[in-house]
Order: C-alpha cells, then sequence, then structure tokens
C-alpha cells in the first residue's frame, strides 16, 4: 500500500513539469548570485578622500599610514573639505580625513597634533570597520612619529656624550696638573713661605678631591643618555600595547628626572671648583713655572664649565604629558551613532512589505485559477481593467494596513530611529507596495499551479532581499552586482528609507527612488492587462 501511495505522489509531482524546472533552476540561481555578490566579504577597500592641509613630514606620516590600512582606499580630491563633506552625506564617499595647518608644528613645539576624521555613519558596518580602523592609522603615525623624536634624541645623545667626554678628559688634565702642582709644592716648601704653600696646598687636596668624588657623575650621565634612547626605541617597538606605553613612559620620566638631578650636580661642582680661594702667589722664590700650572688649571676649569652648561638636551618632547598622545584623532559621524537595528530597520520594512504583498495577490489569483473563478469571470461583461483595479485596490488597502502595522511594531518595540518624515516613510513603503503587488499579478498571470507559486515567491523575494544592501553594504560587492541589484524594487525602496530614516533626507533628496519604485509599480500592471486575456484555464 505505501508503495503505491509513493508512486501516485510521485506521479503528481512530476506531473507539473513548472515546477520541476523551477526547482532545478532556483540552487543555480541561489548559489550564482550569493557568490558573485558575498565572495568578497570582507569590509575595507572603503573610498576615503584625504585633504592635506599642513603639508609636512608628520602630515605625510598620517597619509603613509592611511595608504596602508587595507580599509581605505585613497580617491584623489581637489574639492574642499566643505564639498567632501557634501559627498559624504551622499554616501559617494565613506571618509574624510582631514589634516589642519599646523598639525606638524604642534609635533614639533610638543604639542598634541589633532586629526579630524569624518565617517558616513548611515551605513553601520562600513562604519564600524572605519572607525575601528583608525586605530591602524594612530599606531602607524604614532611610530613614524616617535622615531623622529628618537632620531633627534639620539643625535643630541651623541653630542651630549661627545661633551660629557670632554669634561671628562679636561678634568683628568686638571688631576694630572694637580699631581704635578702637588710634586712641585712638595720641591717648594724650603723656598717660600709655609701659609702660602699650605694654601696652595689646600686648594690641590680640595681639587683632587672633588675629582676624584664626582667622576662618577659623568658616566652616570652618559649611561642614563644611552637607558633614555633605548626606552624611546621600546616605545616605537612596543607603543600600540596601553599597558607597556604606560609602564615605558613611566620608566622614561624617572630616567630624565636623574639625568637633569645630574646635569644640576655637574654645574653645582664645577661652581664649587671655580670658587676655590686660589691664592696670589707674590714669593719671589715661586717659580713662574707654578703660576703658569695654576693659570692652566683655571682655565681648564672655565672651558669645563662652558661646555658642561653647553650640554643641553630637549626632554620637551619626552615628556610623558606628550608622549601619551601625541597624535590624537577626532572622530566625526556624519549623521551621528547608530544602532544595527537602525541600520536594518529599512531592509526589514521592506522585506516584510515586499512580501506580504507580493505574496497576496499571487495566492489569490492561483487559487481563483484553480477554482475556475477567473474563468467565470472571464465569460461576464466585466472587463478585464475592472477585474484588475478591483484586486489591486484591494490588495492596496491589505498592503496599506500591514505596512502600518510593521512600523507601529518596530518602533514601538525596538524604538526604530526616524530621523526624517514619519510620513515619507510611509509613502514610501505604500509605493513598494504597490510595485510589489503588480509583480505578484504579473506572476500570477504566468503561474499555472500553486506549487509553482510557493517556489517562484521565494525565489524572487530572497535573492532580492540579500542583493538589495539590506544587510551588506554596496562597497563589498562587484560592480555587476550593483547594477544587478537594481532589478528589485527593494533596492531602491531600502535605499530611499536609509536616506529618510537616518540621514534625515526628505523626498525631494530621493526623487530617483521614487521614480523607480512607481516604474515597478506601473510596467507590472501593464503587462498583467495585457496577458490577462491570454491566461489559459
Amino acid at each position: 500500500m505505501l508503495f503505491t501511495v509513493l508512486l501516485k505522489e510521485a506521479k503528481q509531482l512530476f506531473s507539473d513539469k513548472g515546477f520541476l524546472l523551477i526547482a532545478l533552476i532556483e540552487p543555480i540561481i541561489f548559489i550564482v548570485m550569493f557568490g558573485s555578490s558575498f565572495q568578497g566579504g570582507d569590509i575595507n577597500h572603503l573610498d576615503t578622500v584625504v585633504i592635506d592641509e599642513d603639508h609636512t613630514n608628520f602630515s605625510s606620516y598620517v597619509v603613509d599610514a592611511t595608504e596602508k590600512s587595507e580599509y581605505f582606499d585613497i580617491v584623489p580630491s581637489s574639492n574642499s573639505l566643505e564639498d567632501n563633506l557634501v559627498k559624504l552625506r551622499n554616501s559617494e564617499i565613506r571618509a574624510i580625513l582631514f589634516i589642519p595647518a599646523g598639525f606638524g608644528e604642534n609635533l614639533d613645539n610638543s604639542i598634541t597634533g589633532e586629526i579630524d576624521m569624518y565617517l558616513d555613519s548611515s551605513n553601520f558596518l562600513t562604519y564600524n570597520s572605519l572607525s575601528g580602523a583608525k586605530a591602524e592609522i594612530i599606531g602607524e603615525t604614532l611610530k613614524n612619529v616617535t622615531s623622529d623624536i628618537m632620531d633627534d634624541v639620539e643625535r643630541e645623545k651623541k653630542e651630549g656624550k661627545e661633551k660629557i667626554d670632554k669634561v671628562k678628559n679636561i678634568f683628568d688634565e686638571v688631576e694630572f696638573e694637580s699631581d704635578i702642582l702637588d710634586i712641585e709644592l712638595d720641591d717648594l716648601k724650603k723656598q717660600t713661605d709655609e701659609f702660602n704653600v699650605s694654601e696652595l696646598q689646600d686648594f690641590v687636596d680640595e681639587t683632587k678631591d672633588s675629582l676624584r668624588e664626582k667622576q662618577d657623575c659623568l658616566d652616570n650621565a652618559k649611561n642614563t643618555l644611552e637607558l633614555i634612547t633605548s626606552e624611546v626605541d621600546n616605545l616605537v617597538v612596543y607603543g600600540e600595547s596601553i599597558e607597556l606605553k604606560l609602564t615605558i613612559l613611566a620608566q622614561l620620566s624617572a630616567i630624565i628626572e636623574n639625568f637633569n638631578n645630574l646635569s644640576e650636580e655637574l654645574e653645582d661642582i664645577l661652581d664649587e671648583i671655580n670658587n676655590l680661594n686660589i691664592p696670589d702667589i707674590e714669593d719671589d722664590n715661586l717659580s713662574e713655572k707654578i703660576e703658569q700650572r695654576l693659570d692652566k688649571i683655571k682655565n681648564l676649569f672655565e672651558d669645563a664649565n662652558t661646555i658642561a652648561k653647553d650640554i643641553n638636551i630637549d626632554f620637551e618632547k619626552l615628556e610623558q604629558k606628550f608622549l601619551s598622545e601625541p597624535v590624537k584623532l577626532n572622530e566625526t559621524p556624519s549623521f551621528g551613532p547608530i544602532k544595527y537595528f537602525d541600520y536594518i530597520g529599512p531592509g526589514i520594512l521592506s522585506l516584510i512589505v515586499f512580501f506580504v504583498s507580493l505574496m497576496a495577490p499571487v495566492l489569490n489569483v492561483i487559487s481563483e485559477k484553480e477554482k475556475n473563478t477567473l474563468y467565470r469571470l472571464s465569460t461576464t461583461p466585466v472587463s478585464s481593467v475592472t477585474i484588475f483595479f478591483g484586486k489591486f485596490i484591494l490588495f492596496i488597502i491589505f498592503g496599506f494596513f500591514e505596512m502600518i502595522y510593521t512600523l507601529f511594531l518596530a518602533i514601538f518595540l525596538y524604538s526604530l530611529r526616524i530621523t526624517g518624515s514619519v510620513y515619507d516613510v510611509i509613502i514610501v513603503l505604500f509605493l513598494l507596495s504597490c510595485s510589489a503587488i503588480s509583480i505578484g499579478l504579473f506572476i500570477s498571470s504566468k503561474v499555472k499551479s500553486m506549487q509553482q507559486a510557493l517556489v517562484v515567491v521565494p525565489l524572487i523575494v530572497i535573492p532580492s532581499f540579500l542583493i538589495s544592501h539590506s544587510f551588506f553594504p554596496p562597497d563589498i560587492m562587484p560592480d555587476f552586482m550593483n547594477h544587478v541589484s537594481k532589478i528589485t524594487p527593494m533596492t531602491f525602496s531600502n535605499h530611499a528609507l536609509n536616506s529618510i530614516m537616518i540621514k534625515g533626507f526628505a523626498l525631494s533628496d530621493i526623487m530617483v527612488d521614487i521614480y523607480a519604485l512607481l516604474a515597478f509599480t506601473i510596467v507590472p500592471i501593464i503587462l498583467f492587462i495585457w496577458s490577462y486575456k491570454r491566461i489559459k484555464y
């Protein structure tokens, strides 16, 4: 018995050749369309305009970082910021990076350089991608800026070390001269007044003690300079990690403070040595040789003091306040922040209205075909135009209430954002409903059975929804698929609703979409009326 039932059902199923043909073609259409539309998948390479009014090395780092990012595709533009903001508002571009004049000068003066980024927030996915990608620009720019700072510090460090070495050499020479003077004083003790020799001896001993005591100061200063450049280098390598960055900056601040203390200590040492009371020797027995040696020691001290005071390393760029955020990117969403539901809301509304408005006339006409109601109507004096308008008006009324009900639920339950006029939203949805009804009537004139209708309707609705930019922005779709998407009224309704609900546009700003929806309404109506008399019952 079961085999008999299976055989009967199989004969009935395979007797509908149209259904089998549609079932065979449908997977091909779905796979080809989906694969062609979304094979890229990633949301990147979005059109971006870069306006550089600074034209410095620092601003070029920002431009280079933007070019390296996979999320931004820089498009040439000679327009002003205001003109490009209009293009951004119309979603002709997705982002504007504006580098104001004075950006590089601020960095040179250890002031945070600020950049302005304007993003098209009407598309939730592209906005989130670009907003997240700005960290790449900051990170890459920071590496180059910090590298420049390190080059400056390295140069100043090299000069500072050379000067410190010169001071050390002078101190060594002073110590050498002091040793010789010490020996000569021993030889002259028998020839000069004891007081004068003692005073000179005290000077020599004090000088030698100071030199020996403070030699480590210069070595510490050199080592500190090495630590500073090492920490700045770490900042270049590990600066992308916030925790490591804060640790490095804290260490750097401590090292710089230590170097400044050493520099002050060195100056105090030199002042102390120069303030030593070197007695004037008037003894005729004191050789001219000792006088010359004392003068030489004085001159050496003066040279050391001059060189030490010239060890000036600019640490302003290494201050924690500056290095913690040398470059700041100010983000401005063109239409304010949006929720994901606000973004897909227009697509969901379009899908519900389109599906219900398309399905109702198809099921109605096919049902009347199967019940021979249309055949009986065709034998009456009622014209096909009258029959059409009767059906069309009824379905429009049904679609209107379905549309209002759906819109109310979206607003009441999820606070769907409507920046523009709610009446404009209703008009667009009404036109979409009219176009879906017209398409549904035309399809019903060609489809012969309920089986075929249940396959054809999803074949139209699902691809229309997926290629109409409801979920995925046109930026990730191939150009030819963006052209293919224009064969469905949902593409135009989604664009119109997005413009009204998120951007706050008026109907006058979306007339292209209005005309397209009218065309999708009128053309199928004409085709349905023309083909109505040719329906085979």
